[in-house]
């Protein structure tokens, strides 16, 4: 049990941090891909009903998206002061 607190302590905040933005960018991938749909939905739709419904989406996937970009934004700060530091901030 000590012997894994030390290992992850070794492994320290940036692997978190690595892990933390690389799933952020596929779930970025995944909300892009939804942002397409939904402007193609916008483009070439008639129904008002979809129409409505799509802006709605349009409206949410904005919303995150900016939530994502925005934490992604932190996580590269945190990673750049973590390498940028002279010694390990984490484990002491």
């Amino acid at each position: 049990m000590a012997q894994q607190e030390c290992q992850r302590n070794a492994i320290g905040p940036e692997h978190e941090l690595r892990g933390e933005l690389r799933d952020l960018e596929r779930y970025l991938r995944v909300v892009s891909q939804r942002w397409l749909v939904t402007l193609h939905w916008l483009r070439f739709n008639t129904c008002d009903q979809r129409l409505r419904s799509a802006e709605q989406e349009k409206a949410n996937l904005l919303g995150e998206l900016d939530r994502l970009m925005t934490r992604m934004r932190v996580i590269e700060g945190q990673l750049l002061q973590i390498s940028r530091s002279p010694t390990p901030t984490w484990g002491l």
